[in-house]
């Protein structure tokens, strides 16, 4: 008898269980990046469900000599014919700073491209978590 109150517990977990694993299969994965003079590219996938807006914070990690931050961002699409978006910059150099973009709509997938701007000194910036919007805000 202890043995069938056991497993019709466990039976009674499966189902929440697997809307768990589902619900994480589902979820976007948080998008962070971090640039550096030596590898100043990196990419974010964007979700298949076409976002309208971008919310992309920046945040320098090293600067000890305050120069200048400045991001390039371009989408990607599946054809691989890159569309630059917007250049931001952190001013002051040492503050972070949140962005907001208009996404055009590209048919298929379509990737984040992140590009630090050359620059003379020693950096560390980073980008994220990238979250998206899919409404007109209000």
């Amino acid at each position: 008898m202890r043995g069938s109150a056991n497993s019709s517990r466990v039976d009674r977990l499966w189902p929440l269980v697997a809307a768990s694993l589902l619900l994480l299969a589902a979820a976007p994965i948080d998008c962070v990046v971090t640039l550096t003079p030596s590898a100043s590219r990196a990419t974010c996938a964007l979700p298949d469900d076409h976002p309208l807006i971008v919310h992309i914070p920046i945040q320098p990690v090293e600067n000890p000599g305050r120069v200048p931050i400045n991001v390039r961002i371009g989408l990607l699409p599946e054809n691989g014919t890159r569309m630059p978006l917007q250049s931001v910059s952190l001013f002051p150099s040492d503050r972070p700073g949140a962005f907001v973009l208009r996404l055009p709509h590209t048919p298929g997938t379509a990737q984040l491209v992140f590009e630090l701007v050359p620059n003379a000194g020693h950096l560390v910036v980073r980008v994220g978590p990238v979250t998206y919007q899919y409404e007109e805000p209000r």
